[in-house]
């Protein structure tokens, strides 16, 4: 070992190896080189070493690239030491008995999607740490309705004749656990409440997967249907890719939208927009109440309009504020 580590071991035993540092200021570790599949992390300094059933060498390596900083994954791996605006792949370790991946915390501002156990990190010009957590859960396997509060996975693609899920209780976070919903996979006519619903509840989180309007494409028949009647809490929609096609379907319509964020969304309508209905098609139609909403970091294309947002309870001591930047918008006409 150019470095510490040095030593007789017996075959499976571990060690730390850690590199010098090098004499020139200049120069920072960049990755261990030689009989590496030992290394726990080739690009980390230290990384544990385990014995192989033969002698082994391995030798540290230095660049003059720039600067490097520490990336620590806690309850995963992705250790490491990485420059500034490089992609390390990051992965949570496996879930305790009776629990599931939940997210990524920490400076998770870099992270391609928190909500995911095997992702990507950007690093940044700084060191680094995020740590995976997980939660009990209840798994959800068929379409139907949520009833009570708590946390719940979808653990499988999911279809339905009309609508997926109605969360029908406060206080819900749905994980789509990168699964796909696919909805009015027959017609149902006009007017049904859409892929996801929401009846009236606050609190509500969904997110981390795919929706999609089946071959029974009806109008009106929005992809995500929040409807709230209480401004005292948030609801948040985001990491969702959301697919369309009838006349008027939305990727989110929402209802009394207040302290609430949709970010992360990706939208695509296949509607024909020259019909009646599908010259208002939003792909996200947002009508906030009282403010405080934030709509960023989405991507709509093939819609007649990117985003309506509506106004309504507006008064001085509620201005009504609501932010809506980073989206890109790809218009139909």
């Amino acid at each position: 070992v150019s470095g510490t580590g040095d030593g007789t071991l017996t075959y499976g035993e571990q060690t730390t190896i850690t590199a010098d540092t090098h004499p020139d200021p200049n120069y920072s570790f960049d990755a261990w080189t030689g009989d590496t599949s030992g290394c726990a992390n080739v690009n980390a300094s230290p990384t544990t070493y385990t014995m192989p059933a033969s002698n082994a060498a391995v030798t540290a390596t230095y660049t003059t690239g720039g600067s490097t900083y520490t990336l620590t994954v806690a309850s995963g791996t992705g250790d490491g030491s990485y420059s500034e605006g490089e992609k390390v792949s990051i992965s949570a370790d496996a879930a305790p008995t009776g629990q599931i991946f939940d997210e990524w915390t920490g400076d998770v501002n870099k992270v391609l999607n928190p909500y995911m156990p095997n992702t990507v990190y950007t690093m940044p010009a700084a060191a680094a740490t995020v740590t995976a957590t997980y939660s009990t859960y209840t798994a959800v396997t068929a379409s139907g309705t949520i009833s009570s509060s708590g946390y719940y996975r979808v653990t499988q693609d999911i279809s339905a004749a009309g609508s997926c899920i109605t969360i029908d209780a406060n206080d819900v976070v749905l994980d789509l656990g990168g699964y796909r919903l696919t909805y009015d996979t027959t017609t149902q006519g006009s007017y049904v409440n859409g892929g996801m619903v929401t009846a009236g509840k606050q609190g509500v989180t969904i997110r981390n997967g795919e929706i999609v309007e089946g071959a029974g494409a009806t109008a009106l028949s929005h992809a995500v249907r929040p409807r709230t009647t209480d401004t005292s809490n948030p609801l948040e929609i985001c990491y969702l890719a959301i697919y369309v096609q009838a006349e008027d379907a939305a990727g989110v319509r929402v209802n009394e939208f207040s302290n609430s964020s949709a970010h992360h969304i990706y939208v695509h309508s296949d509607a024909d927009i020259d019909t009646l209905f599908s010259e208002h098609l939003a792909g996200l139609e947002i009508h906030a109440t009282y403010g405080g909403c934030s709509i960023y970091d989405n991507i709509i294309v093939g819609s007649h309009a990117g985003i309506v947002c509506g106004s309504i309870g507006y008064t001085q001591e509620n201005p009504n504020t609501t932010y809506i930047y980073n989206t890109l918008i790809q218009h139909e006409r």
